[in-house]
């Protein structure tokens, strides 16, 4: 799957180093100040890709490139392009928590991760943000969540509970709603499903958690909306090794009481369906 997004390194990477795109970056230098010292793309991805490297240097730099990357003029496309290249890393973390979500469909997530983080591009308020990287990739983050939330809507279908950090996907299509495997009534939103879900799970661990609300929290963030282990850990005020093995603990938990409430094997791999009425649906892909 990663083969699609690779690609897409390769031509951005391609497409900035012609002898056009040369007299583009110093057409560029001349009215953004900013870019002066760097004497060409390379020197300034390198820049970019530094850690030790002056972090507001970087932000005033990136909002140039955003007001360029919007302007419409002929800079306006190596402008986006530089945008990419700089801020890839995070990109591809994105990519990487969100790929368990498009199975066997790499071309939908490049779609989609492309298509919000332009979006966000046109959309930074410069005059309101303190750091244009992290607010450029965190709204982009937040925004293919949002989209993945409404298909859950839309669907009201959870699929097996996951091993470890692996999310329930929620892009399995099916020929008409039912009620879901947890109880769940088809209609119902969102948020008031995972209201349903975090009380039941709350109730799965009881006995067995020291923190039966925390364990619910992990696991409602980490199966449902996405996060890995670690990053919901820290955003619950743990350490990221703590939230992961936490949240190990718990879809254990989880997963047993519901082995027992139904008096049938929940799946120890990926390639099994997890319920009897499941049989001929669709499955997980193995990830490459």
């Amino acid at each position: 799957m990663r083969r699609t997004w690779e690609a897409l390194y390769g031509d951005l990477v391609r497409s900035i180093r012609t002898l056009d795109q040369d007299k583009q970056f110093n057409t560029i230098k001349r009215s953004r100040p900013r870019l002066k010292g760097f004497e060409d793309t390379a020197s300034l991805l390198n820049f970019f890709a530094d850690p030790k490297a002056d972090l507001d240097r970087k932000d005033l730099i990136y909002a140039d490139l955003v007001q360029l990357g919007r302007s419409g003029g002929d800079e306006a496309e190596m402008s986006r392009t530089l945008l990419w290249l700089g801020l890839w890393p995070g990109l591809d973390g994105i990519y990487r928590r969100n790929v368990k979500f498009h199975h066997g469909q790499p071309e939908e997530l490049v779609s989609a991760l492309g298509a919000h983080f332009m979006r966000c591009v046109e959309k930074a308020d410069l005059t309101r943000i303190d750091r244009v990287a992290a607010t450029l990739l965190r709204n982009t983050q937040r925004q293919l969540r949002e989209e993945r939330m409404r298909r859950l809507e839309h669907d009201n279908v959870l699929d097996p509970l996951p091993e470890h950090d692996e999310p329930i996907n929620p892009e399995r299509e099916i020929a008409r709603p039912r009620e879901s495997y947890f109880g769940l009534p088809p209609g119902i939103d969102t948020d008031e499903s995972i209201t349903r879900l975090r009380r039941l799970i709350q109730q799965m661990v009881q006995g067995r958690s020291t923190n039966p609300d925390l364990d619910a929290e992990l696991v409602i963030r980490v199966a449902i909306l996405g996060e890995d282990g670690r990053e919901a850990g820290r955003n619950l005020g743990l350490t990221g090794d703590q939230g992961r093995k936490r949240y190990q603990r718990a879809i254990s938990r989880v997963r047993e009481a519901i082995r027992k409430k139904h008096k049938f094997p929940c799946p120890t791999s990926a390639s099994k369906p997890a319920f009897p009425h499941q049989t001929g649906m669709s499955r997980r892909r193995s990830q490459p």
